[in-house]
């Protein structure tokens, strides 16, 4: 399988924002068009054999910049094992560079600044280059994605987006209010 639109984030700073963008890009993509680690790597599953080749195919990579990515960057630079965030952004702006390579589109959430190129390994330094787009908690989000939804309209290799109205229960889940009994 090769989605178009692959979501990277770290689980300890923005699980939540990453959840909420997928909800919102699955109101106008099908859900295995967008690779989201929870939902696309069965469990016992090899994710190593798994997020290489999502990032190999994917046509727009979200990288998710919450309030502890940078520190989490920092603190892994060094350690065994393999910090799979890095991986993934490193990849995906070396695959950039490719006549097909993905758009990177870096995501700054819960008010954070960009990250400073001083402030990064080697390896993603290349990513403060890149416009980073803000995306705000409500009210804000919506315009914030609605801008994303337009900038990924029309890309190669992604679907045209189609909206879909949820149906109350999934509604009740994003709204963060559970099942109904």
């Amino acid at each position: 399988m090769s989605e178009a639109i692959f979501i990277s984030y770290r689980r300890g700073d923005a699980a939540g924002h990453a959840a909420w963008l997928k909800r919102y890009l699955v109101d106008y993509f099908d859900t295995d068009q967008i690779f989201f680690d929870v939902g696309s790597i069965e469990s016992s599953a090899d994710f190593r054999a798994r997020i290489e080749p999502a990032i190999t195919h994917a046509r727009v990579v979200l990288v998710v910049i919450g309030p502890d990515w940078l520190d989490e960057i920092r603190k892994r630079a060094f350690k065994a094992p393999l910090d799979w965030v890095r991986r993934e952004i490193a990849l995906s702006l070396a695959r950039r560079q490719e006549p097909d390579g993905p758009l990177v589109v870096p995501l700054l959430v819960g008010g954070v600044d960009a990250p400073d190129e001083a402030t990064l390994p080697w390896d993603v330094k290349g990513l403060a280059a890149l416009q980073m787009h803000r995306l705000d908690n409500e009210p804000q989000y919506e315009s914030d994605f609605q801008r994303l939804l337009t900038r990924l309209t029309g890309l190669p290799g992604v679907p045209q987006p189609r909206f879909r109205v949820r149906d109350a229960r999934s509604l009740d889940v994003a709204m963060g209010r559970g099942q109904q009994e």
